[in-house]
This record gives C-alpha cells, sequence and structure tokens, in this order.
C-alpha cells in the first residue's frame, strides 16, 4: 500500500471537472488514471479498509489490549488522496450530490448511483417522446 499511496501524483488540473452533463466524459481519464496508478482497488472495494485496530496478546504481566493498526493507517491516507482527487474534479454543484461521502468508493458510488439514474430517467423520457405523435414537437403558429 505504501507504493500505491506514494504513486499518486497526478496533476488533477487536467482532468475535466465533472458538471451534470459530462459524466461520461469525466469518467473516462480518472478510472483510467486510477488503474494505472493501481489505485482502482480503493475505489472498487476490492482493497478494503482494514480495521482501525489491533488485538495485542497479553504478555507476562501485562493485559491484552488493543493498539491503532498501522495497515489502516496506510489504508486512510492512500484513500483520502483519490477522495482529493475525485472531490476537486467536481464542480459544486455536483460536488453537494455526494456531500458526507469520506471515502473514494463512496464518492464513486454515489456518483454511479446518482448519474446511473439520470441516465435511465432521460431514456424513459426518450422513448415516451418515440412514442408521442410528431405533431406534438412541430409547432403550429
Amino acid at each position: 500500500m505504501d507504493s500505491s499511496s506514494s504513486s499518486i501524483s497526478q496533476n488533477t488540473s487536467c482532468f475535466p471537472k465533472l458538471t451534470e452533463s459530462n459524466y461520461l466524459v469525466w469518467i473516462v481519464p480518472i478510472q483510467s488514471y486510477l488503474n494505472g496508478a493501481d489505485l482502482w482497488g480503493y475505489v472498487d472495494g476490492s482493497i478494503p479498509a482494514p480495521d482501525r485496530t489491533v488485538e495485542v496478546p497479553a504478555s507476562g504481566n501485562t493485559p491484552a489490549s488493543t493498539k491503532p493498526n498501522p495497515a489502516y493507517k496506510a489504508w486512510y491516507v492512500a484513500d483520502q488522496k483519490i477522495v482529493s482527487i475525485l472531490t476537486t474534479s467536481l464542480t459544486e454543484p455536483v460536488a453537494w450530490i455526494c456531500l458526507g461521502e469520506t471515502t473514494s468508493k463512496g464518492i464513486w458510488d454515489c456518483l454511479a448511483n446518482f448519474f446511473n439514474q439520470k441516465s435511465a430517467a432521460n431514456a424513459t423520457n426518450l422513448k415516451l417522446a418515440l412514442l408521442l405523435p410528431i405533431e406534438m414537437f412541430i409547432p403550429l403558429w
């Protein structure tokens, strides 16, 4: 994980800003970069967050305890760098859609759900429009 977290050096200004109408244009360079940097697993969940703490077994007179998990810290640092890439590539209206999401997977899934629902609604509207008589679209003045 350390090599992944140190490999995040992309200048995010070269990514298009996600608006309410360019999701398919935005997703290609972002996903390509994350795949190329071997970071996609954080976003798709195949590199899940490790436990925040680890058990320390009892030893001699010292009772069992827990301590912070260094693997979690490394995961969190890498994930927050991805969060930064994602959030800096959003326009303000789109950023509001995922307000409160704190992980790269949470943000990605939130955006995917929003834009997939929007695409489904647009497809339904198009199907309905194709069923309506053409006279409804031609002004009669």
